[in-house]
């Protein structure tokens, strides 16, 4: 498949993929890692290994045989993070009903697994994810700021599927600490904005935090690879969101971005 038409596609992909999870009723690190396997990862990887492997499942690479994929990413997923996987007859149960274009046979499930990891070098480690360091930042962000207690984790999630439905993820995913350290701050500007008369953008504020984060952090670290000098933590998104808030001119919410052990 084209990369011009995964693009095109690509959307209609991870809606599939959100409401697939949805159904499930998988626990978010398995959907996040779904997410990091397939949208991240495998999409952008298809253009590069397609054309090197024969197998019918990537030539004609057809929107019904992605979502097949889509559906594998959460399987995958499910077997590293859950104690009781997802099994093979529960995706094809799901895939029978969702999956419109095409009839999948277990053998195919099975197929389709081997081809993604292929597809991905074998490298299917989901440590290095965003959804892993939003967690660590906001259990620590509520530790330390008053205003952690007015971000909401669900919220944060929302954020993170609206900038994947966007398709902002990978131009922002310079690194996933970056991406986690914007979503936590635009959570709560966006709460901020949903309390007054400002209206503002979650997806297009979580891009502007983001490049003001990682410049800072670049900046800081010199640069290139010495950017992950800089630790992201809860610390550091604390400083950078009180800037951003000033910026805003959100004083209110400035103020309230203080070390609670102060």
């Amino acid at each position: 498949m084209s990369s011009e038409l995964c693009s095109g596609v690509r959307l209609r992909l991870l809606e599939f993929l959100i409401h697939s999870a949805h159904e499930l009723q998988v626990r978010p690190i398995v959907k996040y890692s779904a997410f990091s396997l397939f949208a991240d990862r495998f999409c952008h990887s298809l253009s590069k290994h397609s054309n090197d492997m024969e197998n019918w499942l990537l030539h004609p690479m057809r929107e019904s045989n992605l979502q097949l994929f889509a559906l594998v990413s959460i399987w995958i997923s499910s077997k590293m993070h859950d104690s009781h996987p997802l099994s093979v007859k529960c995706l094809k149960s799901l895939g029978d009903k969702m999956i419109k274009e095409q009839h999948f046979t277990t053998r195919d499930f099975l197929e389709a697994e081997v081809v993604l990891m292929q597809v991905l070098d074998f490298e299917i480690g989901t440590s290095n994810i965003a959804f892993i360091f939003l967690e660590e930042l906001f259990i620590q962000f509520k530790g330390i700021a008053t205003v952690g207690k007015l971000v909401n984790f669900e919220a944060c999630m929302d954020i993170m599927d609206l900038l994947y439905e966007k398709d902002q993820t990978s131009a922002l995913y310079n690194s996933p600490k970056y991406l986690a350290a914007s979503i936590l701050a635009c959570c709560f500007i966006c709460y901020h904005s949903s309390k007054t008369e400002m209206g503002i953008s979650c997806s297009s504020l979580g891009e502007a935090v983001y490049v003001d984060m990682s410049d800072c952090a670049r900046v800081s670290g010199g640069g290139g690879a010495n950017a992950d000098v800089v630790e992201i933590d809860a610390i550091f998104v604390q400083k950078r969101l009180k800037k951003c808030c000033r910026k805003l001119s959100l004083e209110e919410s400035s103020d309230m971005i203080t070390d609670s052990r102060m």
